[in-house]
């Protein structure tokens, strides 16, 4: 029988005391299916039979039911090409308890190398009565709209896509209601915008690792930006918060003396791959 750690109950009362993710109140990484779990005895067992596999979010489910908090889950399409199990332990999850189920298009053998496919997700949709979230390589509004319609998720997880475009979320928003673009940000508001998430993320860190540590959030908004490769070699000398903030400042002040809105955002040949599986 498994047991919740204790941790995994403090979480669920955290989040009903003060409204936050659960993900940001647990030390565990509750994720099943991969077997990397913090916890070795939570971990779920990928090869074994259905009921080994849905022990874990048992555990999870009763130890956070007390506090009213319903659970979710992250998961992959297997461990590996040969071993994609998603829905035999997505159908376990949602008779275990848990609410809503994400799935991203690649086994847990692939890391982030290749491309996400889809035909899983749509499988697990197909099974589910509960809702599913289509996860893996969604990096425009077109892919978005391409993946709803393809695997009839509910929803989308958008991830490394969102890496210094946040406004990728309101680009898809816009494009699923319109069939239109949305205009790129202005290059003022994007300063604006990466200024205030500098100095929460100094607070959260201090001063020393929050400057080393904001250095990759900072070179993802300037990544194929016109002089954004010189910006960011110079930009990871700086020691100090302030001389960190005051060179993004001057860079995007720069840039807007010579242009409104940021650059239509380039997505790469990945989409393009990715989209072959759907096909």
């Amino acid at each position: 029988m498994h047991v919740a750690p204790p941790d995994v109950s403090r979480g669920a009362k955290t989040v009903k005391d003060h409204g936050i993710c659960a993900a940001a109140g647990l030390e565990q990484r509750l994720v099943l299916g991969l077997a990397d779990l913090a916890t070795p005895g939570l971990a779920a067992d990928c090869s074994g039979p259905p009921r080994q596999q849905v022990a874990a979010p048992e555990a999870v489910v009763a130890a956070a039911a007390p506090h009213g908090v319903p659970v979710t889950l992250k998961m992959r399409t297997g461990w590996a090409d040969q071993a994609k199990n998603a829905p035999s332990i997505a159908l376990g999850a949602e008779a275990a308890g848990v609410q809503m189920l994400t799935v991203h298009g690649r086994t847990r053998e692939q890391g982030y190398k290749g491309v996400a496919e889809y035909d899983t997700i749509a499988a697990v949709k197909a099974a589910l009565r509960i809702p599913v979230v289509a996860n893996g390589d969604i990096d425009s509004p077109e892919k978005a709209l391409q993946v709803l319609k393809y695997t009839g998720a509910d929803a989308l997880m958008v991830g490394r896509a969102a890496q210094g475009r946040p406004w990728i979320f309101r680009e898809i928003v816009h494009f699923l209601a319109t069939g239109e673009h949305l205009a790129p940000p202005l290059v003022a508001e994007v300063k604006r915008a990466l200024l205030a998430h500098l100095q929460d993320h100094y607070g959260l860190y201090g001063e020393l690792t929050g400057v080393r540590s904001a250095r990759k959030h900072i070179a993802w908004y300037v990544r194929d930006l016109p002089g954004g490769d010189v910006f960011r070699d110079h930009m990871n000398t700086l020691e100090t918060a302030d001389l960190q903030s005051r060179a993004v400042a001057d860079f995007f002040e720069e840039m807007a003396s010579h242009t409104e809105r940021m650059p239509q955002a380039f997505s790469g040949t990945r989409t393009e791959l990715a989209l072959e599986t759907m096909e």
